[in-house]
């Protein structure tokens, strides 16, 4: 019998290679992000990119 514990300790999602894929590229984006915009627009488009992402 599996218990909840057990079944939470199996089935982590932080473990799974697309969580951990996913968490890379935000990372990236927002590596990019803060160097690839105009300095004019850094702040407006950043803050909106960054609000989209998560």
């Amino acid at each position: 019998m599996i218990t909840t514990v057990d079944f939470k300790k199996k089935f982590r999602f932080r473990d799974f290679q697309v969580y951990k894929d996913a968490r890379q590229f935000v990372k990236e984006l927002k590596n990019l992000s803060k160097i690839k915009f105009p300095k004019e627009e850094q702040y407006c488009l950043t803050s909106q990119l960054w609000r989209a992402l998560v």
